[in-house]
């Protein structure tokens, strides 16, 4: 919409359809900086008030997101074929836009702000797995011990920081109908086989020798 006075093109992006008529043909007029803007629908004449057709800056966000997932999952077909296009569009639009009950919604929000993130939609849109990282040891001193070694053998810092990363790792559940449930990583007694797969993807990556792997894992079976 020009400063000095004008008008916007009916039907632009960031108004609503008329709540009057349905038409997607709102368009603003004013006279002037110093002047009342007007809200009104090209079709039917109905003035609106802006609250009634103005978009906010998420709902104008959300829908061009929207409109690009879609482009890309067209491309994707093209390339790749339909059943593979959807799982990875699928895996892209895993975010709040994709949650059916608002009060679940509000629930993910909240988590948001408090550091968590969105892992998983399921597709009714009522449960969503989100997860954090957070700092501190791996089920307790001891056992990060056993994994780290004693001695580090010059690569203990760099296992211990790829286990922590992963092993301090939280998961919650939100459902629409029984709020939340805690699936924390931290649970030794499931970590423990966890830890031993983890031990296995650094042998398996390189970053630890046979020799530390065989000790590593035979300190972890005698915990376990």
């Amino acid at each position: 919409m020009p400063i000095f006075g004008g008008s916007s093109d009916p039907g632009s992006d960031v108004f609503r359809v008329c709540p009057e008529c349905g038409e997607d043909e709102i368009f603003s007029r004013t006279e002037g900086i110093l002047s009342k803007t007007e809200y009104l629908c090209n079709h039917c004449g109905y003035e609106a008030e802006k609250s009634e057709v103005r978009k906010s800056f998420d709902e104008v966000y959300n829908e061009n997101k929207k409109k690009n997932d879609e482009i890309i999952g067209e491309k994707l077909e093209k390339v790749v074929g339909k059943e593979f296009s959807e799982q990875v569009t699928k895996s892209l639009s895993n975010d709040i836009d994709d949650i059916s009950d608002p009060e679940l919604k509000q629930q993910v929000e909240d988590r948001k702000v408090e550091g968590w993130e969105i892992e998983e939609v399921s597709d009714s849109g009522e449960k969503v797995i989100m997860s954090t990282t957070k700092g501190g040891t791996i089920g307790g001193h001891a056992l990060a011990g056993i994994l780290t070694g004693l001695s580090t053998f010059g690569v203990g810092n760099v296992a211990y920081d790829k286990l922590s990363k992963k092993k301090n790792k939280e998961r919650i559940v939100l459902r629409a109908d029984a709020g939340e449930s805690s699936e924390s990583q931290n649970d030794v007694s499931k970590g423990s086989v966890e830890l031993m797969r983890e031990l296995k993807q650094l042998h398996d990556e390189g970053l630890i020798t046979d020799d530390e792997f065989e000790e590593k894992k035979q300190n972890l079976l005698d915990e376990m």
